[in-house]
């Protein structure tokens, strides 16, 4: 097995175990957890050192949330913004590939005359293939982690934290902008057998403005509860 692989799924067995707790309980109740139990909070900013906490840490936090929010793009910036940057980073610590993020491209959507997200530079497109089983794996808990609850029953909790407004991967996409629907069928997949069309051979994901420019709690810090070793 390659040094890559051996990577990818040692990564894939820390992220998606946690990821299984799917039932999150009221935030009340949580608070209550963390007063009967023993250890401390922590700030955490994961933007800056990924290390911290993982997509697939289901950790009580408290502090604000940062809200979901999206901006359509409107011209070309002629760089990648410094939060995608390091979005991009964040993927790569625990969803390694080979092959070099998709970032700042000054270019229009496919088959349309609305700006890309990539135009702002606040896009990542981090390149998995479906028809690689671990790499689908990878994918699928990008797609989960940041569109999840999260311990707190937060909606979309990592999503907000990173400024993320939408995500594609694999024929579906989930939106900030209609993040009641949940992740839904992406509709151009019924008309193309492009795969990176389809996003099968790549994960979108997008942030807004302010996320963009590391202004969510991803990047400026909040805290999560951490028990003391037993």
């Amino acid at each position: 097995m390659s040094t890559f692989r051996q990577k990818l799924l040692t990564t894939l067995a820390a992220v998606v175990a946690p990821l299984a707790l799917v039932a999150a309980p009221a935030a009340s109740s949580q608070a209550a957890e963390t007063d009967a139990a023993s250890g401390r909070w922590v700030t955490v900013k994961p933007g800056y050192d990924p290390s911290q906490i993982g997509p697939g840490d289901n950790r009580v936090t408290r502090g604000g949330i940062d809200g979901l929010g999206s901006n359509r793009s409107t011209y070309c910036a002629g760089k990648t913004q410094p939060g995608t940057i390091r979005l991009k980073n964040y993927l790569q610590h625990y969803f390694p590939t080979t092959r070099a993020s998709g970032l700042y491209n000054c270019r229009k959507i496919a088959n349309s005359n609305e700006w890309s997200l990539h135009a702002e530079g606040r896009a990542v497109d981090h390149f998995l293939n479906v028809n690689n089983a671990a790499q689908k794996k990878a994918g699928d808990a990008i797609l989960y982690a940041f569109t999840k609850k999260d311990k707190n029953a937060v909606p979309a909790g990592l999503a907000q934290r990173w400024g993320v407004q939408e995500i594609i991967w694999n024929c579906k996409i989930w939106t900030a902008a209609r993040a009641d629907e949940g992740v839904r069928a992406y509709g151009p997949c019924s008309t193309s057998s492009s795969p990176t069309i389809r996003h099968e051979d790549h994960v979108h994901i997008a942030q807004h403005r302010v996320g963009a420019a590391e202004g969510t709690t991803a990047y400026t810090g909040y805290q999560v509860w951490l028990p003391d070793a037993v």
